[in-house]
């Protein structure tokens, strides 16, 4: 198994925006991953994203890759 961890920075005055996001969940089915496990940390200034799971580097660049993410 293996872990990685994506940091995107937050506009100023952001995070309550990124906190609505963040409780609607993942823009994709984990399920269909071989992803176990996510969590989300966030700070003023950034949102730190960190995924676990096999390969775990590679799915999450195919992920970020696809349009409907970033919807």
């Amino acid at each position: 198994m293996s872990r990685v961890a994506v940091v995107v920075p937050l506009r100023l005055d952001s995070i309550e925006v990124a906190r609505g996001l963040i409780a609607k969940g993942p823009p994709f089915d984990l399920g269909d991953t071989p992803l176990e496990g996510h969590c989300v940390y966030l700070t003023d200034s950034e949102a730190v994203f960190v995924f676990d799971g096999p390969d775990a580097r590679a799915v999450v660049e195919h992920i970020v890759g696809e349009a409907d993410v970033w919807e």
